[in-house]
């Protein structure tokens, strides 16, 4: 296929995800477009990998259709060609099932499928790495993070031998994320740390709290009593019509 078929190619496939897209935002917490995902997944291919050909590139741009929106595999038969239509199908996951069983299911596969679907199973997971460690969802703990991190690496194990430029940048994005949610975490620590410092009670354990309040609430009640009964002695009665 000459180049400029190639070029109208790709962007025939921008333009059809864009749209399926287009009310989709990531989950971090500028809520960027969603689209930005998959043309990062693209250009990852292109870039690191070196990959140059026009299936697997467009199977990237188009590989989240089906399972996050209501886009068809018979629209993208119709659209796109069989070839690709196969190639989205190997990694897209089956919404109908538990979020635990699809991640589980994931990695069962991926040493099974075709090398474009692991190249681009591999883009996926350098974007999702990236994403996780740079600009997390909001609610997402760094134990989640972490967790997270891990799990793309057992699903990367089942996909090496497809594109070594692209497991080796992976493997170095990879690093990278756990060092800074490392760091991220001792300063967590360190911070709490500061914190419990400064406010000894919050070393306490909930007992001991919940005693120190109590013997608190009856030295101020004795000593309220106490500042009373001395003022009935000094004014007398009008002290307590006051």
């Amino acid at each position: 296929m000459n180049e400029p078929n190639h070029i109208a190619a790709i962007l025939k496939a921008i333009h059809f995800a864009a749209d399926k897209h287009r009310n989709q935002r990531r989950k971090d917490v500028e809520a960027s477009p969603y689209i930005n995902h998959p043309i990062e997944l693209a250009e990852l291919l292109a870039r690191v990998g070196g990959v140059t050909d026009l299936i697997t590139l467009q199977a990237a741009i188009l590989h989240d259709t089906v399972e996050d929106t209501k886009t068809s595999f018979a629209e993208l038969d119709d659209h796109f060609g069989i070839e690709i239509r196969k190639v989205v199908a190997e990694v897209t996951d089956d919404k109908k099932l538990p979020k635990e069983e699809r991640k589980r299911l994931q990695i069962e596969h991926a040493p099974h499928i075709s090398t474009p679907a692991k190249q681009v199973k591999l883009a996926d997971k350098i974007s999702n790495v990236l994403g996780v460690t740079n600009y997390p969802p909001a609610d997402w703990s760094l134990e989640r993070r972490e967790e997270y991190l891990d799990w793309t690496e057992k699903v990367v194990k089942g996909c090496r031998g497809s594109n070594p430029a692209l497991e080796n940048h992976y493997d170095n994005v990879l690093q990278t994320g756990r060092q800074q949610l490392e760091l991220l975490k001792r300063e967590t620590t360190q911070e709490q740390e500061m914190h419990s410092e400064a406010n000894p009670s919050l070393r306490l354990t909930p007992e001991q709290i919940a005693k120190a309040t109590e013997s608190r609430e009856r030295l101020s009640q004795a000593i309220i009593q106490g500042l009373h009964q001395d003022n009935i002695e000094i004014f007398g009665e009008d002290y307590i019509k006051k």
